[in-house]
């Protein structure tokens, strides 16, 4: 009895001892593979949001960029009314110039309305026009202007304003729009000379009326600049437009137009027959 007991004890020592093995040789892998389940699924959910997001960002960069067209669109729409007005503009003040009147000249049908004149209306307003006294134009106008400040980049058919005025005999050039109205037929000079800023890329043409005449391009290398002019001799009438502008194909416009004392960008004209 006693042995058995000894025996019995023993077997279940070594039992025990096998299975202690058998736990300290499985237990570590199983919980590794738990640990290595529970990171793919943190990993997979990591994933989910950062594909949600991007996704998100996608879709708000379709639609910035719609937007961006869409405001393409309306610039361009803006600037060719721009464009179109300046023409008007310049039609209408050509318009005007030709209603001159000699100082001494007066005419009674310009008089203020009188009782009986309204009396013998049948109830119609009288419309009057007021013509105010005009200095004749000269025949020989001349014009020389320059920027008085840089132009910083610039975009395509885009009209250039030669703000400071040192001469304008005749009063054709327009300071604020940056465009001679021709007041009288004849042959004219036209000159512009352009500074390229450093390192910018200027293409720039003469228009007359809506179409070009001519054009140059000014190129500034690394820290220099560029300065270029052009001349043309051309037939005009009166009402006739000329302005300077970037070129809208072509050559790309790119950086800024300098003027300052070392280097004017200007613009001149004149008469010649």
């Amino acid at each position: 009895m006693e042995r058995d007991c000894v025996l019995m004890f023993k077997f279940t020592y070594i039992a025990m001892h096998q299975c202690a093995s058998c736990v300290s040789l499985f237990l570590p892998t199983e919980v590794h593979c738990l640990i290595s389940a529970d990171e793919t699924v943190r990993f997979q959910n990591i994933e989910n949001q950062l594909t949600g997001q991007l996704f998100q960002l996608e879709k708000r960069l379709t639609s910035l960029k719609n937007e961006n067209y869409e405001i393409s669109k309306s610039r361009d729409a803006l600037q060719n009314i721009v464009y179109s007005q300046k023409e008007d503009i310049a039609v209408l003040d050509s318009l005007i110039d030709k209603l001159d009147f000699p100082e001494n000249q007066t005419n009674s049908n310009y008089g203020p309305v009188t009782q009986s004149e309204i009396d013998n209306s049948d109830g119609r307003h009288t419309k009057r026009r007021i013509i105010y006294p005009r200095q004749s134009r000269v025949n020989s106008p001349a014009f020389y202007v320059y920027m008085s400040t840089i132009e910083v980049s610039p975009g395509p058919h885009h009209t250039l304003i030669f703000n400071s005025v040192i001469t304008n005999i005749g009063n054709a050039y327009n300071q604020y729009t940056g465009i001679f109205t021709v007041p009288s037929n004849g042959m004219y000079v036209l000159s512009y000379t352009i500074t390229s800023d450093s390192g910018a890329n200027i293409p720039v043409e003469i228009v007359k009326n809506a179409g070009v005449i001519g054009s140059l391009l000014t190129r500034a290398y690394s820290i220099y600049r560029h300065s270029v002019s052009s001349t043309v001799v051309v037939s005009m009438n009166a009402g006739d437009v000329c302005y300077v502008r970037t070129s809208g194909s072509g050559a790309t416009t790119s950086g800024n137009i300098f003027s300052g004392t070392e280097a004017r960008t200007s613009f001149t004209g004149w008469r010649i027959e």
